[in-house]
């Protein structure tokens, strides 16, 4: 009777193992077949269990699973998980763990590879956390995009960026030079790093990094607009002034008549509070295009931010005439920023940005009580 026992209980034993087992086979018919609701189900059930849970083969599967159904744009599958593709990342993980150089023959055969493959559908997440403005979020699904594939270039790109977005700069400065060590083709690493460099005040750094993408966007005939500005803004910045009007001058040779390129250049000098060399630039780009609403409010903000500045320094002039003829120059610039400024209002009478200048400049002129009226009720009818 002892022996019968003892049979009884092996068999219930084999009986509970194949159960356990037979979840993971399910999985991988169900899988095999386009049942991918079933297969999820069943590998679910098996790595929890105590049987399977430390098996490779059940993570492989588990990861081949939800990368399928991270992909799928079959109706009836989508939406299964929200974040498959991070579910199919940690699964190839823990196969990885478990067994190196486990294989299976059901899709992807590794967890290497299946690493690769998520790193793609990472990415694609990221993108769209990013693009919702949940940038933790964001900069979680990089992380984990560039840990499954270091190679590719716009993952490291979109770690760097997500990790200055969310202030974790050094790792943003790390991930940037990565890109600018392996000479990337993409202008982004570079005019983002020259811009934290710039931030921290550190000009060897800035000139270095813009100095680093002179021989692959501003060399022969391969010449970056966008590059050709943040080069000259970091000359500029640094005070190389005259390197950087070098610069400038070698891209107009080439684009002679791109207004884009001088608007922008000369925007970031106003930035820079450099605006008598903004102006320059400025009515070069309305000389080509007179009726462009950028260069024409540019222009004419320029001229009133640098009356604001140099109204602040008013009160340091001790001299009374050297004050009242400072003050007599301050007030022509508001004289030529109001033609600029009306232009740009004639070319879009709903420009909110326009009106408000426009407001600034007649509030601070005499004889203007009436245009100043007039662009107020205009803002109070646009509700802002």
């Amino acid at each position: 009777m002892k022996k019968l026992f003892c049979i009884i209980g092996l068999f219930v034993t084999i009986n509970f193992v194949y159960g356990q087992v037979k979840e993971m086979n399910n999985a991988y018919h169900d899988y095999a077949n386009g049942y991918y609701d079933k297969a999820k189900i069943a590998i679910d059930k098996a790595v929890l269990n105590e049987i399977t849970k430390n098996e490779a083969r059940a993570w492989m599967y588990r990861g081949n699973i939800y990368l399928q159904l991270a992909v799928t744009k079959e109706k009836e599958y989508m939406g299964l998980c929200t974040n498959c593709g991070e579910i199919a990342y940690e699964a190839y993980l823990k196969a990885l763990e478990l067994d190196p150089s486990i294989t299976v023959n059901m899709g992807i055969t590794d967890p290497k590879t299946g690493l690769k493959y998520c790193a793609g559908v990472l990415y694609d997440e990221g993108v769209r956390f990013y693009e919702k403005q949940q940038y933790e979020e964001a900069y979680t699904v990089a992380e984990k995009a560039y840990k499954a594939d270091r190679s590719q270039e716009h993952i490291v790109y979109l770690l760097g960026y997500t990790a200055e977005l969310t202030k974790r700069i050094d790792i943003a400065k790390t991930h940037y030079n990565d890109l600018i060590r392996r000479k990337s083709k993409d202008i982004m690493p570079y005019i983002r790093l020259i811009n934290i460099y710039k931030l921290e005040n550190d000009t060897t750094k800035v000139l270095n990094v813009a100095k680093a993408g002179e021989p692959i966007f501003f060399s022969g005939d391969s010449i970056n607009l966008d590059y050709a500005v943040a080069y000259s803004i970091a000359l500029s910045w640094a005070g190389k002034v005259d390197d950087a009007t070098a610069i400038m001058n070698k891209a107009l040779e080439k684009y002679p008549t791109n207004h884009i390129l001088l608007i922008n250049y000369g925007s970031e000098l106003s930035n820079q509070k450099k605006y008598e060399e903004a102006e320059k630039y400025f009515k070069r780009a309305l000389e080509i295009q007179p009726n462009d609403l950028t260069a024409n409010y540019n222009l004419g903000n320029c001229y009133y931010n640098n009356y604001v500045e140099r109204t602040k320094a008013l009160n340091d002039i001790d001299d009374d005439a050297e004050y009242q003829r400072e003050k007599e120059n301050i007030t022509k610039l508001l004289e030529q920023a109001r033609p600029y400024l009306e232009k740009a209002y004639e070319l879009d009478p709903k420009d909110r940005n326009t009106l408000l200048m426009l407001k600034q400049v007649y509030a601070n002129m005499t004889g203007t009580e009436d245009e100043l009226k007039t662009i107020e009720e205009k803002l109070n009818a646009l509700g802002k």
